[in-house]
This record gives C-alpha cells, sequence and structure tokens, in this order.
C-alpha cells in the first residue's frame, strides 16, 4: 500500500509539473504577445500621426492651388481687358 501511495503521489506531483511548465508556458507567450501589441500600437500610432500631417500638408497646398488659380485667372482676365481696349 506504501508504494501505491508513493506512485500515485509520483504521478500527481509528475502531472502539478507540467501544468506548472504549461502555465508559465502560457504567461511567457502572453507576454510577448502583449509586447507585440504594444509595439504596434506604437507603430500605429506613429502612422497615424504621419497621416495627419500629410492631411495637413495637402489641404495647405491645395488652399496654395486654390490661390495660384485664382490669381491666374486674374491676370488672365487683366490680360483680356487689355487686350480688348487694344482693339
Amino acid at each position: 500500500m506504501g508504494k501505491e501511495l508513493n506512485r500515485k503521489e509520483q504521478c500527481l506531483f509528475n502531472e502539478i509539473e507540467k501544468v506548472t511548465e504549461t502555465f508559465e508556458k502560457l504567461v511567457n507567450d502572453y507576454n510577448e504577445l502583449q509586447k507585440s501589441f504594444l509595439d504596434k500600437q506604437k507603430e500605429f500610432n506613429s502612422l497615424q500621426k504621419e497621416f495627419i500631417l500629410l492631411k495637413e500638408e495637402n489641404q495647405h497646398h491645395k488652399e496654395i492651388m486654390q490661390t495660384l488659380k485664382e490669381r491666374l485667372n486674374s491676370v488672365l482676365s487683366n490680360l483680356e481687358e487689355i487686350d480688348s481696349e487694344e482693339e
């Protein structure tokens, strides 16, 4: 009976060790995934900031183009006026 109990205790001890190892591996995997997620989140935030800056820059360029277009139209209109006065 003593050997039987000893075997059962050893089996239980082995199972506990396996479960402990599996749990530790899961914790390590979780920590790695969490670190990877945080890295990806930082990368996303950086890209998002860059996108916002590019969007603002694009808007600024649109405004410049609109101003240039208005100036060009004004110059063309003045030229047409001058041309029609000469005729």
